[in-house]
């Protein structure tokens, strides 16, 4: 199989489908690509420049733009940190009237629990909060690297029997297409999960959930993650510059999809498997902070 890769990896290269392009990979060998890439990152550290368009819950469905600055930092196994400094979204106090405020969020999650701090624009603490789940300011560095809905890539393509079902091009480069197999709600709404892959650097340079009401209407896009103009950062990793992550409304009558919300963002300083410091993957709080703590209580456990 590696033999097999590698050479299709050397046909790949220089070609861009002048001719007919070369067999399709097996989803085994798509694997163990996407494998030595996971394997090579233990943690990801950049800074993130956004614009977001967020239409959803906002007043005659207008969208509402913010932009924001986002430093993050994350591991293989999910933790992370960051610190956003930009704009928000605030509602009222008049009915219907959306405001845009500036601020300052820092937020850390140990796998466990998520530690975070809301502050002013001018660095000073209003609140910090404790839950369960950490909440982002822009988007988790995984989702477009290695991961989608916070699972990696290839325990998706393996627990949902993935398969690989055509070569397209993007940004002039070969990829092939994988996609899991189809599930079927209790209300026969059919989904899948649809990733394009370039085999040469070992990277997902696109990765998209689709639903289908009914087969006139055909498989659609409610959500998708698209990353381009990738960089070797480190010796055979591949980072992207620039990501797009946005969702989408599906009309139930098949028309046109329209957004809910957009992500648009520039990447810059990657660093790839830095040294950590000790206790960055939880805060510490200011004295004297109000504390609000959101975790859900833990079930008794019966004494014996």
């Amino acid at each position: 199989m590696a033999l097999h890769l590698a050479l299709l990896i050397v046909c790949l290269a220089p070609a861009r489908f002048e001719a007919a392009p070369p067999p399709l990979p097996t989803i085994d060998e798509v694997l163990a690509r996407l494998d030595r890439t996971e394997a090579a990152i233990d943690n990801l550290s950049v800074t993130t420049r956004y614009v977001k368009h967020d239409r959803s819950m906002m007043p005659g469905n207008k969208p509402v733009r913010v932009e924001m600055t986002t430093k993050f930092v994350v591991d293989r196994e999910g933790r992370s940190w960051y610190d956003c400094e930009g704009e928000q979204v605030n509602f009222g106090p008049k009915k219907g009237e959306v405001r845009t405020y500036k601020g300052r969020w820092s937020m850390a999650f140990d796998g466990k629990v998520a530690t975070s701090l809301t502050s002013g624009a001018d660095g000073k603490p209003h609140f910090a909060e404790i839950s369960d789940y950490p909440a982002w300011h822009g988007v988790n560095p995984l989702e477009f690297t290695t991961r989608y809905f916070q699972k990696t890539v290839t325990s998706t393509l393996r627990a949902k029997k993935g398969r690989v079902v055509e070569w397209k091009a993007r940004q002039s480069r070969p990829v092939v297409v994988a996609e899991t197999e189809v599930f079927t709600s209790k209300d026969g709404t059919e989904w899948k999960q649809r990733f394009w892959i370039d085999i040469e650097r070992g990277v997902i340079v696109r990765r998209a959930a689709l639903m289908m009401r009914t087969p006139e209407q055909g498989f659609r896009e409610y959500t998708r993650i698209e990353s381009d103009d990738h960089e070797e950062i480190a010796p055979g990793i591949w980072l992207p510059m620039r990501v797009l992550y946005e969702s989408v409304d599906v009309p139930q009558d098949g028309g046109p999809e329209a957004m809910s919300w957009r992500f648009e963002g520039v990447n810059s300083d990657w660093v790839v498997n830095k040294k950590l410091p000790d206790g960055l993957f939880r805060l510490t709080f200011p004295e004297d902070l109000q504390v609000n703590d959101h975790r859900k209580p833990k079930p008794p456990t019966d004494a014996k």
